[in-house]
């Protein structure tokens, strides 16, 4: 890990105090390093009043250097002290590793600014001068091995002196936390310790012979630090940094050898077993392509950034350097595996943008299925029937409504798309829609992402529905290609699929929630079943979390026939009401304006989560079954129901006495024990057709609690069922929910939490669709309500092939030759001349794009057939 803050005078000079709270053995390991350390170093050992002369000679008192601490994982600091030995090869191993790392950073990040002629602009110099001090002692007295590097606020171009501009040690802080952890990994690998990833996500390592117990007995000061991020609920490195800083306990001054005979003491019997260790050449070789999977599964499109980032942590285990990745970013951009697309403008920063061949592919595709869809029979005699319908069943549906599903009967397309605004009666339209369509002898399937909306789908629309993934499985299962078709899928097998005797009407609700993949997955097997798609969402509400965003394209291109809802009618309070327009098509900062008077402002997340606690249980239970709390981040939601369930306790609505201590599966499948008792509401995770829930469903505990741990759940359909906690695990307390979660839900009145620290969460689509959940009544809870009406002004967006203007043709234009930006030195469209050829034609799309040549001669041409506007 490698945190950096930048320090003052007087914070710096403590670095080398005696006995001071890092507990140093001695200062042998203390040293200068850089192009600048004789500027400020005259002895063979380091001398602390050098160096605290080199502090006050900086010209700027507040700023007189960057300090960037370097720490080694915690089994690494554990196997550190088991004996000394150990601890010599280790500290070498990690002072190699601070070493080179920090070379590279003086020699690629270091930068100066520079005015000419009054222009300021940013200068790499490659020279600084830090002073190196390890430390081997956490604050809570844990061992812990960490270098602070203090770099001098001070570098030279052109024989001058300048201050350091630090925007890229901040920028890339992390990467070069990585490559440090990539280095160490290396070195001990060499030394004989088997080493294995406890996240590649984020390319963190440990030792093998160093449990998890043990590591876990040593981690006081990383909790404290895990338990601030959660108040938070903000996890970036930024956050982290913070979080050390407000964490710091009073310096305790302890003899290191006092320590560390009680540490020995502690892990008698842990040793670390040697071997002799190759290299896996194949983790570096295939890093690179698990970081580009990987990272699109997420996105259409990637920056440089990202993907090193992602290599990098990928081949954490393999020693990989940045050298490594350019060279295999470099080969994946000449054989056409990484298409470079173009640049996007956000505010003043300027982003290259690379993608996939199957991701421009998959895109391509989607819109060449609805170009060729296929043609339909309408219904019969819709007016006629519909009206005869609306007369037997009592509909009172709304002009808007009816020529929906007017639209949808007589159109002859296979795809059609019911664009709706929240609370425009999309599922009471429904309704009327599948009663027609089964009159004329379809069989009306239903499905969306999340499993409350397919349950809205089937209470309120009377369709049968389950969620995607579900319907998919079933879908697979009917075409005899996989006769087992459970657990979490990315991909399926149709080929056996074949019409029905029946026609079939695919309702998809929430359809903006779905991503490329499974767009594509639904069209294909829409085509093979020769089945009516009705796709019905709103594009103004939460993203698809994996890439793409198909459903929004092809309703802005006007690619697919589409009939849009706009009467609100959910909301029953006219103030909200109001709110809710200004928030879709409005501004947001009057729709705020509106709702002042229920804008609560407290500072702190345990204050705001005290007062969502007293508003929601001074609500009697009839209330508070049409009440739902809705937060954005998983942590919050835990730490709100966990605060609810305790408050019932104390009210005696729960009774603490009948609580039964149930195993159950939290995320990433790690098995969690709770407490759960009668009149507890919980959610369901995980879809069980077997016994009837979907997830993100809900219900309520409404008798004892077997001994053999049987609930009986009353969910809100008012269907009850009895769930097996030993062979169903998957359940959570259920009084609040995420903001994604709550999208197709419907409540009498919502309490929202909105902290302004999770800014890439608040915006206006998640504004919009929590306030739009309510029919009468909305308090929203926040630490700042300024910071928020920002937040809220910008509406989230995916990044797709749209952002880069791919046509048929681009005028014949000549560019200079741009080489491959060095990552680091500020990104540019830069492809190496590397004969680029995109030849993207897929049998089922004529794609846009045919080829992109990107030449090595002397006179660089974008040719006429070029896929991309750069």
């Amino acid at each position: 890990m490698l945190s950096i803050s930048n320090i003052g005078l007087n914070q710096a000079s403590s670095y080398y105090e005696k006995d001071d709270y890092y507990s140093r053995s001695s200062s042998d390991d203390d040293d200068w390093q850089g192009k600048l350390k004789n500027n400020y170093s005259f002895s063979d050992k380091f001398n602390p009043v050098e160096f605290n002369q080199a502090l006050k000679s900086m010209p700027n008192p507040k700023r007189v250097g960057f300090d960037l601490t370097f720490s080694a994982p915690k089994s690494v600091s554990i196997a550190m002290v088991l004996n000394d030995n150990l601890k010599s090869e280790i500290i070498n191993a990690h002072n190699k590793a601070v070493s080179e790392t920090l070379k590279e950073i003086e020699d690629k990040e270091i930068e100066t600014r520079i005015t000419t002629n009054g222009v300021i602009e940013r200068v790499k110099t490659g020279k600084m001068a830090a002073a190196k001090f390890n430390h081997f002692v956490s604050r809570n007295q844990d061992m812990q091995l960490h270098t602070h590097c203090v770099i001098l606020n001070r570098t030279e171009y052109n024989g001058k002196s300048y201050a350091i501009s630090n925007e890229n040690l901040y920028d890339k802080h992390i990467i070069y936390g990585q490559l440090y952890r990539n280095r160490l990994a290396k070195n001990l690998q060499e030394l004989g310790y088997k080493c294995h990833m406890t996240d590649v996500d984020k390319g963190f390592f440990e030792l093998d012979d160093i449990s998890q117990e043990l590591i876990d007995n040593f981690s006081s000061r990383r909790l404290e630090i895990k338990d601030k991020l959660k108040t938070w609920d903000n996890f970036s490195a930024k956050a982290a940094d913070r979080a050390t800083q407000l964490t710091r306990k009073a310096k305790e001054n302890k003899d290191l050898k006092i320590l560390e005979k009680s540490w020995r003491e502690d892990l008698q019997g842990v040793s670390l077993k040697k071997a002799e260790i190759t290299l896996d050449k194949t983790i570096k070789s295939e890093s690179l392509k698990r970081a580009v999977d990987n990272l699109s599964e997420h996105s259409f499109a990637f920056s440089a950034k990202e993907l090193e980032r992602a290599t990098l942590a990928e081949g954490c285990l393999s020693g990989l350097n940045r050298d490594d990745f350019q060279k295999m970013f470099q080969k994946a951009l000449d054989k056409s595996e990484i298409l470079c697309l173009g640049e996007i403008k956000t505010g003043n920063d300027i982003t290259t943008y690379y993608s996939t061949a199957e991701n421009i592919e998959l895109e391509n595709s989607i819109l060449e299925n609805i170009k060729n869809e296929s043609v339909l029979k309408a219904l019969n005699d819709v007016d006629k029937n519909l009206n005869f319908l609306a007369t037997k069943n009592n509909w009172t549906l709304s002009d808007e409504q009816y020529q929906a599903i007017l639209f949808v009967a007589k159109n002859t397309n296979q795809y059609n798309v019911i664009q709706g605004l929240a609370g425009t009666g999309k599922t009471y339209m429904l309704n009327a829609t599948r009663e027609l369509y089964e009159q004329q002898g379809y069989v009306v399937r239903g499905a969306s992402f999340t499993g409350k909306a397919a349950e809205g789908l089937a209470n309120g629309a009377k369709i049968k529905s389950s969620t995607l993934h579900s319907f998919f499985n079933k879908l697979e299962k009917e075409s005899g290609t996989n006769l087992n078709s459970n657990g979490i899928k990315n991909t399926w097998d149709f080929s056996g699929l074949k019409p029905s005797i029946k026609p079939e009407l695919w309702v998809i609700d929430e359809a903006g929630l779905l991503d490329n993949n499974l767009f594509l997955t639904l069209q294909k097997a829409a085509k093979l079943k020769n089945a009516k798609v009705l796709l019905v969402g709103d594009n103004k509400q939460l993203l698809p979390v994996g890439a793409g965003n198909a459903y929004s394209n092809l309703i802005q291109k006007n690619a697919i026939s589409t009939c849009f809802l706009s009467e609100i009618k959910r909301q029953e309070n006219t103030e909200i009401l109001q709110a809710v327009k200004e928030a879709v098509n409005g501004d947001v900062s009057k729709s705020l304006d509106i709702l002042s008077k229920n804008i609560i402002e407290l500072k702190t997340a345990p204050a705001r989560f005290k007062a969502i606690t007293k508003e929601f249980c001074s609500l009697d239970m009839f209330e508070r079954n049409k009440t739902i709390i809705l937060t954005a981040k998983n942590s919050d939601r835990n730490k709100l129901n966990e605060l609810i369930r305790s408050e019932l306790i104390q009210r005696r609505e729960i009774l603490e006495e009948n609580q039964v201590d149930i195993e159950v599966l939290g995320r990433d499948s790690k098995k969690i024990v709770k407490k759960f008792a009668p009149q507890d509401k919980i959610i369901f995770t995980k879809n069980d057709y077997k016994i009837g829930v979907m997830n993100g469903q809900t219900g309520t505990i409404f008798a004892g609690i077997s001994k053999n741990k049987c609930l009986k759940v009353l969910l809100e359909n008012g269907k009850t069922i009895l769930v097996d906690t030993n062979v169903y695990k998957n359940l959570d307390y259920g009084y609040c929910i995420t903001s994604y979660k709550a999208q197709g839900v419907t409540a009498e009145r919502a309490i929202i939490n909105v902290d302004s620290a999770q800014k890439s969460l608040n915006t206006r689509n998640s504004y919009y669709v929590n306030i739009s959940r309510a029919k009468k009544g909305v308090s929203i809870y926040t630490d700042n309500q300024a910071k928020i009406k920002e937040q809220f002004a910008l509406w989230a967006k995916k990044i797709t092939s749209e952002d880069f203007k791919i046509s048929k043709k681009v005028p014949k234009i000549s560019i200079p030759k741009i080489p491959i930006p060095v990552i680091g030195q500020g990104l540019s469209l830069g492809l190496k001349a590397a004969n680029l050829s995109l030849k993207l034609i897929t049998k089922t799309t004529n794609l846009a794009l045919k080829s992109a040549t990107f030449s090595d001669k002397k006179n660089d041409k974008l040719k006429n057939n070029s896929g991309f506007h750069i």
